[in-house]
């Protein structure tokens, strides 16, 4: 019965059930044998007369229970709707939604998420914090990084040539305990012994991820398209 309305709101009258098709047949005029057909479909203009009286369709979400959690998500989808209908046009499909509900009983949308490469993409890059040593000096006013201090000339042979390194967190450094105090250096650029440490704390790029950027997506469906228990409001 269904079937036979939405092909009658498509003015597609005269109508014959095909055993092998499974489906509706529309009977079409024959030359040699004419016959009258209608010319008015009233029942499209009736079905367009009861859409429009409807008016536009709101939406509106319930929460699933009394719970803070699910109230508080119910307000905040309600207030993301008209961000929602802007990016998936459901304004220009409100008419089509509107039709199917004197036509059926209902209308039915099939929302869904595009993640395909013409939506675009996004990079998410993860970050890990960093702690460098510094010191201040009150002196000569110059803030510097701290580095590892040159081998004496009684050190180790295979060290003398290696460069000085910053010290950061990860190092092995006196003191590089958080809570613990952090020692004297003096000043790298003029000497002096008058300097305040202190810890330089900073973020970098740990990893680094692209994703589909994604586009929300709302189509209007007949009601043949899916399946509707019996218990369905």
């Amino acid at each position: 019965m269904e079937y036979e309305q939405a092909l009658f709101y498509q003015r597609r009258q005269w109508l014959r059930w095909n055993d092998t098709s499974r489906r509706f047949d529309q009977v079409k005029q024959d030359p040699d044998r004419p016959k009258p057909m209608p010319v008015s479909n009233y029942f499209a203009k009736a079905i367009s007369d009861n859409a429009n009286q409807l008016g536009p369709v709101r939406i509106t979400t319930v929460p699933g229970d009394d719970s803070d959690a699910n109230r508080r998500s119910a307000e905040y989808a309600q207030r993301a709707i008209p961000a929602i209908d802007k990016e998936t046009g459901f304004d220009l499909q409100i008419t089509q939604l509107s039709k199917h509900v004197p036509l059926w009983g209902i209308g039915v949308t099939k929302d869904l998420v595009d993640t395909s490469l013409a939506t675009g993409q996004r990079n998410i890059a993860t970050l890990k914090a960093k702690s460098t040593y510094m010191v201040s000096c009150l002196d000569c006013g110059q803030t510097s990084q701290v580095t590892q201090p040159q081998p004496s000339p009684g050190a180790n042979p295979q060290n003398a040539d290696q460069p000085a390194q910053p010290m950061n967190e990860e190092q092995s450094l006196p003191g590089s305990d958080s809570n613990a105090e952090l020692p004297q250096t003096p000043c790298p650029n003029c000497g002096s012994q008058t300097t305040m440490p202190f810890r330089k704390n900073s973020l970098e790029v740990d990893q680094s991820y692209t994703v589909p950027l994604g586009k929300l997506c709302t189509e209007v469906v007949p009601i043949f398209d899916v399946y509707l228990p019996r218990d369905c409001r």
